[in-house]
C-alpha cells in the first residue's frame, strides 16, 4: 500500500476482490445459520435442531439424583420418513466470498486476508 491509500484519519484502504473459489450454496448457508445461531426451524424442512444427552442416562451410584447434562443443540437432517441423520461440522465454502489481497513485510509477500467485520467468530 502506498501513502496515497491513507484515509483522513490515517487509515488505509484495502481493495476487496471476489473470491473465484467461492461457490454460493443456499442450503448450506441456511444450515450454517441454523447451527451458528442455534435456530430451531418453525416449518418442516431438511434440517432440525435436537438436544442430545452428553452422558448416558444410566448414572453411577455416586451421581444418583443429579440431573443429566445436556450437550449443546445439534443440527441434524431429516429424510422423508422423518428419520434423523447428522450434519457434519465443516467449514462451509471457507466463509469467504470476498478477500483482500495485501502485501506484508520486506521484501513484500502477497497474501489474501478475510475481514470478518460483523461476526463474533473472531
Amino acid at each position: 500500500m502506498s501513502s496515497k491509500d491513507a484515509g483522513a484519519a490515517g487509515g488505509r484502504r484495502v481493495k476487496l476482490v471476489r473470491n473465484a473459489a467461492f461457490l454460493r450454496n443456499g442450503v448450506m448457508a441456511y444450515a450454517k445459520a441454523l447451527r451458528k445461531f442455534n435456530i430451531k426451524p418453525t416449518l418442516a424442512g431438511p434440517f432440525d435442531m435436537i438436544d442430545q444427552l452428553a452422558q448416558p442416562s444410566v448414572q453411577p451410584d455416586s451421581q444418583k439424583g443429579k440431573p443429566n447434562r445436556v450437550a449443546p443443540r445439534k443440527l441434524v437432517t431429516k429424510d422423508a420418513d422423518g428419520k434423523i441423520g447428522e450434519v457434519s461440522a465443516k467449514d462451509i465454502n471457507n466463509d469467504s466470498e470476498y478477500i483482500a489481497q495485501v502485501e506484508v513485510g520486506t521484501p513484500a509477500q502477497a497474501m489474501d486476508l478475510i475481514f470478518d467485520t460483523g461476526s463474533a467468530d473472531l
